[in-house]
C-alpha cells in the first residue's frame, strides 16, 4: 500500500473523516430520544451522515493505491444520496420551523395539520361545525352532543362500555376509522376525549396516536382538531403536545 496522494490531502480528508464520524454518532445517539416529525428528521439526518462518513472513510482508502478502481464511483453514489437525503431533512426542517413560528393567519384558515385548542367553550365549538361544509369526523365521550349539529357530521362514542363504541384504549381502532374517513374525502377530525384517551393509555401511546393521526391528516389534506381541558394536561404533557400540534386560541380560521 502507498500513498499516491499529497500528504495535505490525506490530511485533510482524514480530519473531514472524523468530523463526520463524530456527527454520525451524535445523531445515532438520539435516534430514540425523540417522537413524532422531529424523529423523522433525526433519521434522516443520521442516515445521511452514515452515509458520508463511510464515503469520507472511502476517500481516505482512495488516498492510497492497491485499491479498486471503481472505488470513486461507490464514494460519489454515497455522496450523491447523502446530499439528496441532507436536502430533504433541511427542506423538512425549515417547514416544520415556518409552522411552528405562524401557526395561524388572521385573514385566511390554517392550513392542513394538527391544532390543540386548549379551554375552548362548547359554543364556539358548535358554531364551528354549523359553518364546516366538510365531513367532520368526532370521537367523543358525549355522542348525543353532536347528533343534532348536521348530517355533516359523523361521532364515535369512545367508552369502556363493551359494544357502545370505540374502547379508550383501541387506539389502533380510531386510527383505522380515522383512515377510513380520510380516503372518504373527510377533512376534519376532531378527538374531544383526550382526558379519556390519557386516563386509559400511558400518555407516550396517545402522544404516537396523535402524531401518527396528524401526518395521515397533512397527507390527506385535512385537519385535525385536539380539543383540552386546561386542567387535563401537565406541563410536561403539554410540551409534548406542541411538538406536533399547533397551540390554537380560536376555532374561527380552521376552516
Amino acid at each position: 500500500m502507498e500513498l499516491v496522494a499529497s500528504p495535505w490531502v490525506l490530511a485533510g480528508d482524514g480530519l473531514l473523516f472524523l468530523v463526520m464520524l463524530y456527527a454520525t454518532i451524535f445523531a445515532l445517539k438520539r435516534l430514540n430520544r425523540y417522537s413524532g416529525s422531529l424523529k423523522r428528521l433525526v433519521n434522516v439526518v443520521a442516515l445521511s451522515l452514515t452515509l458520508a462518513t463511510v464515503g469520507r472513510f472511502l476517500d481516505v482508502l482512495n488516498d492510497f493505491s492497491g485499491f479498486p478502481l471503481f472505488l470513486d464511483a461507490i464514494i460519489d453514489f454515497l455522496y450523491f444520496v447523502s446530499i439528496i437525503e441532507v436536502v430533504y431533512g433541511l427542506i423538512r426542517y425549515i417547514s416544520e420551523i415556518e409552522r411552528t413560528l405562524s401557526p395561524q393567519s388572521p385573514e385566511g384558515s390554517f392550513g392542513p395539520g394538527g391544532y390543540l385548542f386548549v379551554g375552548v367553550e362548547r359554543d364556539e365549538i358548535v358554531n364551528f361545525l354549523q359553518a364546516v361544509s366538510y365531513p367532520v369526523l368526532v370521537f367523543t365521550r358525549n355522542p348525543e352532543g353532536y347528533s343534532s349539529i348536521g348530517e355533516h357530521i359523523s361521532s364515535v362514542w369512545v367508552t369502556p362500555v363493551e359494544n357502545g363504541g370505540i374502547h379508550p384504549t383501541k387506539l389502533h381502532l380510531m386510527l383505522n376509522k380515522s383512515l377510513r374517513f380520510l380516503k372518504s374525502g373527510g377533512k376534519v377530525i376532531v378527538i374531544d376525549c383526550l382526558e379519556a384517551l390519557i386516563m386509559y393509555n400511558d400518555f407516550s401511546s396517545v402522544f404516537r396516536f396523535l402524531a401518527t393521526l396528524k401526518d395521515y391528516v397533512i397527507i390527506n389534506g385535512a385537519v385535525l382538531v385536539v380539543l383540552s381541558e386546561k386542567e387535563t394536561l401537565e406541563e410536561r404533557q403539554l410540551r409534548v403536545l406542541l411538538r406536533e400540534l399547533v397551540p390554537a386560541k380560536s376555532l374561527r380560521f380552521v376552516i
